[in-house]
Formats: structure tokens, sequence, C-alpha cells
């Protein structure tokens, strides 16, 4: 339509003749105009359009973020009441694993001041605790996948820690001096790493709300 238009243009501007120039303008008039016409209500429909397809609702993206899937909900950092009283719970045997394994780590196995007899029901006793520990743990229910890297590091902890009691209790019936230094060494080894894991699970308890 535009081509017409100029073409229209053209022919007026090369006419001659006064009747043929009022009817080559003429014509230029209208087909300009038509061509106006004609563009103006094509760029109605282009904005029409551009405005209802921006006015559309985000359905999709908003029912992709609200309609989540149930069997995969979104997790939250809160612990819940339950939560909170295992996570507790936790801590304080956590707390309880590091002072033994401390202990452990500070006897004196030669301790020439008390009887021997002392010194085995010593060790006797740590192994008590140890294992108080350990049936304070299997109260503990923390299923919670929440729990389950905490959990893990005391389960070792614990582990070690019996270990650890065990040949402390061994040491006084060792047969030489080499033997002694064997089980001893051992024993601060595994009361060193059980340690190191109920710090783990004290640091990671103390990280959750």
């Amino acid at each position: 339509m535009s081509g017409l238009t100029i073409v229209a243009v053209m022919i007026a501007i090369n006419t001659h003749g006064r009747l043929r120039g009022i009817l080559s303008y003429t014509l230029a008039t209208l087909l300009f105009g038509l061509t106006a016409v004609v563009f103006i209500n094509h760029t109605g429909v282009i904005i029409s359009v551009s405005y209802r397809h921006s006015q559309l609702p985000s359905e999709p993206m908003e029912k992709g973020i609200n309609n989540q899937n149930p069997l995969h909900p979104a997790e939250s950092d809160t612990l819940s009441p339950e939560g909170a009283q295992v996570a507790a719970e936790l801590r304080s045997l956590s707390a309880e694993g590091v002072a033994c394994a401390s202990s452990l780590l500070n006897k004196d196995l030669k301790d020439e001041s008390v009887e021997l007899e002392t010194l085995v029901g010593r060790a006797s006793e740590t192994r008590k605790r140890v294992e108080s520990i350990r049936n304070q743990f299997e109260k503990i229910s923390a299923s919670d996948v929440t729990f389950k890297k905490p959990v893990v590091s005391i389960r070792d902890g614990i582990q070690l820690l019996s270990e650890a009691a065990q040949l402390y209790l061994q040491y006084y019936y060792s047969e030489d001096s080499s033997q002694e230094e064997t089980r001893e060494n051992l024993l601060r080894q595994k009361a060193r790493k059980a340690n190191e894991q109920f710090q783990k699970a004290a640091d990671l308890l103390n990280s959750m709300k």
C-alpha cells in the first residue's frame, strides 16, 4: 500500500495539464489516507495484542511454585518442639561424651599414690560410665533425618569410647611393660578420636535452631 502511494505521488509530480494534475493529486491523497488508516489499524492491533499478553496471569509459574510435590515438601530450618527436645538430649549426651573422653586422655594410669586395686576400680567405673552413655543414647528417639549426621557421630564416639574404656581396664592386666605401653597408646588414640566425634556432633546440633 505504501508503495502504491509513493508511485501515485511521483505520477502527480510529473503529470502535465490541469485536469491530469488534479486527478493525480486526488488519487495520491486518497492512497495516502488509505495507507495511514491501514497503518494505524495495524499498529493498534499489535498494541492491543501486546497489552493483552502482558495482562495474562502468570499461573503456570505460580502453580509450579505453590503446588510443590507433597512427596518432597520444603525443608524448614526451624525445629519442632519435639525436635528441639531431641536436640537438647543429644547435646547433653555429646557433652557427657566429651567429658568422659577428656577424662581418659588425662588419666594418670601409673598413679603410684594409690593401690592397684583402686586403679582397677577407677577403670571399672569409667567403663560403667561409658555404658551409661550408651544406654542413654539408645533411649533417645532420633529417627528424624535432621539428626542423621550428629547421631552417626555420637554412635561412633560411643564405640570408640567403649574400646578406650576396655583398654583402660586391660592395661592393669598387661603381661609386661611393652604391652602396657601399647594399650596406653591405643587408649589415648581412641579417646582422642571419640572426643572429636562428640565435638563434631555438638557443633552440628548447635547449628540447629
